[in-house]
């Protein structure tokens, strides 16, 4: 990519390994809820204007999601945060936040 101001080249790249526990209880014959909690180890590396910024971070995730179930195929929203951020020279980033998806899967 590009710096915002200045138009320079920039990379980024950005691991999430992750753990927890979670609930997936039925609400009815078809809907399934998903409630999960857990651990994120996150390795980040930025690069721009000659300038390398990397790291790691341990940081929690929460995410929650409904599903349709219908004989092998699950449909499904889910909604996920991340808590990660770091600084480099007293200028905080964000590294997690919020993500948003739509599920389409094959029980079998």
């Amino acid at each position: 990519g590009l710096t915002p101001d200045l138009h320079e080249s920039a990379s980024s790249r950005q691991q999430f390994f992750s753990g927890g526990l979670a609930c997936f209880p039925y609400l009815n014959k078809h809907f399934k809820a998903y409630l999960g909690a857990g651990v994120v180890a996150v390795t980040y590396r930025e690069e721009a204007m000659e300038i390398m910024v990397s790291g790691n971070k341990l940081t929690f995730s929460v995410e929650g999601g409904l599903y349709l179930k219908e004989k092998f195929l699950l449909l499904g929203i889910n909604a996920a945060y991340c808590a990660a951020s770091a600084s480099y020279e007293e200028e905080n980033f964000k590294i997690g936040g919020t993500r948003a998806a739509l599920l389409l899967g094959f029980v079998f």
